[in-house]
């Protein structure tokens, strides 16, 4: 196990020095996806490659932009990370973005509550969020937790990402009266400022699953909840590379099926 958080903590720090030693990363590239990629992207994803298989763990690999890069016979752990989560705010050189790195120990029939490493480092801001399963949620080395508001209010700090929503803001528009709803288009770094308390909440129905299973062990580990909007608990939910799930993230239960009330049902 020390191996493993030993590895994915320098793989972040490997990824920072390599967004940084670019000169033209933020450059567009073409892509078939309805998404920004940068030659940042690129060269991170070329640099976590690199990194995780020459340490040698017994690990499968998956990334964002590459897909499953390696497969060992007998893996002990499977790890994903997402080269910089928050692409469009490093293209335009705004807002935070992270690169984001979650461990789980292998599974056949992964859960999400398998997690055992999350880690989140904000390039913008050089802070870094990461979790062990069992021994907290810290930033910059320092134990945290969540803000603990049970509250609705204009003092309650709710992220709801507004791109990936957009087509569904009708339904949110209870807790856009209820709460103060902010958004910074980086949900490694949603998910982490909930464990940190710097939000509330954070809610999106279309969560990637690989940002989500660092998510989840960094709001567990910090103290909070994270739901889906049936209001069932993700840590018992199958982990699908490809699926996206709907998401609530809170500082606690209470507040998460607050929010979750005022969401409102789609009508099939």
């Amino acid at each position: 196990m020390d191996a493993l958080y030993k590895t994915c903590m320098n793989a972040l720090y490997e990824a920072r020095k390599t967004l940084t030693s670019i000169v033209d990363g933020r450059e567009g590239v073409a892509t078939t996806k309805d998404e920004p990629l940068t030659k940042g992207d690129l060269a991170v994803s070329k640099t976590l490659k690199d990194y995780l298989l020459k340490s040698g763990l017994p690990a499968i690999l998956t990334s964002e932009e590459a897909g499953i890069i390696h497969s060992p016979y007998q893996p002990l752990w499977a790890i994903y990370f997402d080269e910089v989560d928050g692409t469009f705010n490093y293209e335009r050189n705004i807002l935070p973005c992270s690169t984001v790195i979650s461990a789980f120990n292998y599974s056949s029939n992964l859960k999400f509550r398998d997690a055992v490493f999350a880690g989140v480092l904000d390039h913008t801001s050089d802070r870094l969020w990461y979790a062990l399963k069992n021994a907290g949620c810290f930033l910059n080395g320092i134990k945290v937790q969540t803000s603990k508001n049970k509250k609705l209010g204009k003092r309650t700090s709710v992220i709801i990402d507004h791109g990936p929503c957009s087509k569904d803001v009708e339904r949110f528009l209870e807790v856009y009266a209820s709460t103060w709803v902010r958004n910074v288009s980086s949900a490694g770094f949603h998910l982490a400022g909930v464990a940190s308390g710097n939000f509330d909440a954070y809610i999106l129905p279309i969560q990637k699953a690989h940002e989500l299973g660092a998510g989840y062990l960094l709001i567990k580990e910090a103290g909070g909840t994270i739901i889906d909007f049936d209001g069932n608990l993700i840590g018992g939910q199958t982990f699908d590379f490809n699926k996206t799930y709907p998401i609530i993230a809170a500082a606690n239960s209470e507040l998460a099926e607050r929010l979750r009330d005022k969401i409102v049902k789609k009508i099939n």
